[in-house]
């Protein structure tokens, strides 16, 4: 039963970590002025 649910959770670990450091990529982007952006 552990293992089951280890092997259905976690594949979805790296997706949810990824997701997080977008979205902190994006917060890290939209903290500089506009003036800066290319």
């Amino acid at each position: 039963m552990l293992a089951l649910s280890t092997v259905y959770v976690y594949p979805k670990i790296p997706k949810v970590s990824a997701f997080r450091s977008y979205q902190q990529a994006l917060d890290f982007f939209a903290s500089f002025p506009v003036s800066t952006r290319s």
